[in-house]
């Protein structure tokens, strides 16, 4: 009868015998376990080096990068030196420019403007006195004398001797056709000795400005926009005056 045919026997696995102690089989999981911390060692050292040589190498490349940028600021540097003469002398060119443009922004030519006007005056009158008026660069502007008067950069009032009153108005129609006259008005007329002596105030406007330091491409047309000023807005400034003689 084999094996196999006796009722209630189970028949188990390959029979094996464990014979070496448990130390042994210790060991080897130790032995195992020292290898791959080992090699986990290495790997760590492997990494670490080639981030130090990247790190490294991309240090040397910004240093670089640096001392190219740092020469060419040098470089800068020492051209401006050399061009810093020119610059100075042109910074106090403009601002003597700036100066000029200021202090002679209501310059008017009074000689040649009182040759005009006393061009015009017939046989019949002589002027026996002229007195000229005008805002200086620091002043406000002038303003028309009434809400229906022209605007007006300067004025001039002469004093007119003549043996007729309308030798006067004559003068007066004559002095509106010169350039720059914004206005002309007879403020008073005395008569001594069968003279008539007639104060006439001649405006003018922003044509007689002589502009000499003005910018190039600057018209009487935009010193207009500087110097004239609404009546009703602008109380009323203490100009500068003065008598040609």
């Amino acid at each position: 009868m084999s094996a196999a045919s006796i009722p209630g026997l189970v028949l188990a696995g390959e029979p094996r015998v464990q014979l070496l102690p448990p130390s042994v089989k210790e060991r080897e999981k130790t032995r195992a376990t020292r290898r791959m911390m080992g090699m986990l060692v290495i790997l760590t050292v492997v990494v670490v080096g080639a981030g130090t040589g990247f790190a490294f190498l991309m240090t040397t490349q910004t240093e670089a990068r640096l001392a190219v940028a740092q020469n060419q600021t040098l470089q800068i540097l020492a051209q401006q030196s050399e061009y810093s003469a020119g610059a100075q002398a042109a910074a106090q060119v403009a601002a003597t420019e700036g100066v000029l443009q200021a202090v002679t922004v209501n310059e008017v030519d009074w000689m040649q403007l009182t040759n005009d006007v006393v061009g015009t005056l017939p046989c019949a009158c002589s002027v026996t006195e002229i007195a000229v008026t005008g805002p200086a660069p620091w002043e406000p502007a002038l303003i028309p004398e009434g809400p229906l008067r022209a605007a007006r950069v300067a004025a001039m009032t002469l004093t007119v001797e003549s043996a007729t009153y309308a030798s006067a108005g004559d003068f007066a129609r004559a002095v509106r056709g010169i350039e720059g006259v914004s206005d002309v008005v007879i403020t008073a007329t005395t008569l001594d000795g069968g003279i008539y002596a007639t104060t006439i105030v001649v405006a003018f406007n922003a044509d007689v400005l002589a502009l000499r330091y003005a910018p190039a491409g600057t018209t009487p047309d935009d010193a207009d926009d500087d110097v004239l000023v609404d009546a009703g807005a602008t109380p009323a400034p203490a100009p500068t005056e003065g008598t040609v003689p």
